[in-house]
Parts: C-alpha cells; sequence; structure tokens
C-alpha cells in the first residue's frame, strides 16, 4: 500500500479514537448541560470552557472530514484504487461509528445556534509584503487561538473587511501546517490584493 494512504489511516483511526475516548464525552456533557426543551444549544449562552470543547470537537470532526475528501491520484491524474479502498475504509470506520452519527450528539449542526461571532484566532500584522505570483505574506505574533492552512480569516483594515484564505504558514523557514497562540509566524494569504492590508491590520477567524 502507497505510504501516504497508510499513513492517512493511520492518522483517520487515531482522529476517530481520540475523537470517540475523549472529545466526544466531554462534548456530550455539554450538550445535556446546555440544551434547551427542544433538544437545542445556543452557542453564545454556554460558558467559555463549553465553547472551546465545542470548537474543539468542530475541528476534529473537519480533520476527518477533510482526509475523507482526499484522493491519491494514479499517473493518469484519477484516483487510484488504493485510494478508493482506503476512502471506503474511511468511510466505514467513520459511519461505523454511533459517537460521530449520533442524532443524540451536539455535533449534529442544527442543534447549535452560532448566529453570534466568536473570535477563534486573532494575530495583528506587523510586518506585510507582497510575493508576485504567490499572494500576500503577514507576519505577526499569533495573539488567540491557532490557525492552519486551508483556514478563512479576514483581514479588518481600519472599517473595511475582507476575507483572505491562508495558504501557507511559515515558522523560521519551516514549512507548518497549523500554528497556535504565541508563535510568530508568517501567513500567505490569497484572494487579498496588496490595498487590503498593511502593517497594524487585525487576522481574524471566525466561529
Amino acid at each position: 500500500m502507497d505510504k501516504r494512504i497508510e499513513e492517512l489511516l493511520f492518522t483517520i483511526k487515531e482522529l476517530v479514537s481520540i475523537y470517540r475516548q475523549k472529545v466526544f464525552p466531554e462534548l456530550l456533557n455539554v450538550y445535556n448541560k446546555n440544551k434547551d426543551v427542544n433538544g437545542k444549544v445556543e452557542f453564545r449562552k454556554c460558558s467559555k470552557v463549553d465553547q472551546e470543547k465545542i470548537k474543539l470537537a468542530a475541528y476534529y470532526l473537519k480533520k476527518i472530514k477533510d482526509i475523507i475528501a482526499v484522493k491519491v491520484l494514479d499517473a493518469s491524474g484519477n484516483p487510484s484504487k488504493e485510494s478508493k479502498d482506503m476512502i471506503e475504509n474511511i468511510k466505514s470506520i467513520v459511519q461505523n461509528d454511533d459517537t460521530i452519527n449520533s442524532n443524540d450528539c451536539i455535533t449534529v449542526s442544527e442543534k447549535i445556534n452560532k448566529k453570534t461571532v466568536n473570535v477563534s484566532f486573532k494575530m495583528k500584522a506587523s510586518e506585510v509584503f507582497q510575493i508576485t505570483g504567490r499572494g500576500i505574506v503577514a507576519i505577526g505574533m499569533i495573539n488567540k487561538g491557532h490557525i492552519q492552512v486551508g483556514d478563512e480569516v479576514t483581514v479588518i483594515n481600519q472599517s473595511k473587511k475582507k476575507k483572505a484564505i491562508v495558504k501557507g504558514i511559515e515558522k523560521y523557514r519551516q514549512l507548518l501546517d497549523e500554528a497556535y497562540e504565541g508563535e510568530d509566524v508568517m501567513l500567505l494569504l490569497g484572494n487579498l490584493n496588496k490595498e487590503d492590508i498593511k502593517v497594524g491590520c487585525m487576522i481574524e477567524k471566525y466561529v
């Protein structure tokens, strides 16, 4: 089996195991503690601790879904047989896991009211420059939360807001998949023009 496929399969099993054994039990407690008479939970009314547990569960589920969406291509550019087999294996792991598919769980999206915007990531741009053909780079220290490649962020330039996509993360010339609070990083931002961001602008991610 292709090494990449083996790694993906190992990763999904690890994620599902952690979710089942640690994340889901805490999430279920949050749901039972905060649900209203209609069985729904209003995110903004939960304590900060409970909100973090909800966000953690969402993070794990996104990771799981992202891996399910991966397709390893053959030389012709089509999904390889091993890739298809891996995806079916992963789907069976996920579909047979009651904690992920539980209708009694807060992870069912319609049971969470997230109308209130919550900032899950914040960074102030201390340096900004453009790489021709690639995008805008913002350098700064992460003040809050964590960020990962592929996340959508909002750049706040005075009263103007502009959405961008994190195309890359770099720290000390090392490429990263994600970064956390307190780290000094470079973010490569797509869908952004030079005039949309300057030194001092805040970069935020909302949930």
